[in-house]
């Protein structure tokens, strides 16, 4: 089965009520809604669409004090994709395959 995962945030969380990072936040709201969209447009091919949230990541972004390395947030988001189900298209994951509120 063919799958899409693409990286969004916990930033993008309607439930997120910070006045920081606006256009970032605003991006990623964006990311979610289209890829819902396609996911709705796919799932008859048979193509699963989902969300992932990385987490606080020790990156440019991140910073070093970040909780999770890149290796342990790819090797969760390569794990979530060999397992994901066609059922689960339109889902929003964090990186270890929690499903999460949009």
């Amino acid at each position: 089965m063919a799958r899409i995962l693409t990286a969004s945030s916990h930033m993008s969380y309607s439930g997120y009520a910070h006045s920081d990072r606006i256009a970032y936040r605003a991006f990623k709201a964006a990311v979610n809604k289209a890829m819902q969209d396609l996911a709705t447009g796919l799932q008859p091919d048979g193509i699963a669409v989902v969300l992932v949230d990385p987490g606080w990541v020790q990156t440019d972004m991140g910073g070093a004090e970040a909780d999770l390395t890149p290796c342990e947030v790819a090797a969760g988001i390569i794990a979530l994709a060999k397992t994901l189900e066609l059922e689960q298209t339109e889902k929003f994951f964090r990186w270890n395959g929690e499903e999460r509120a949009f």
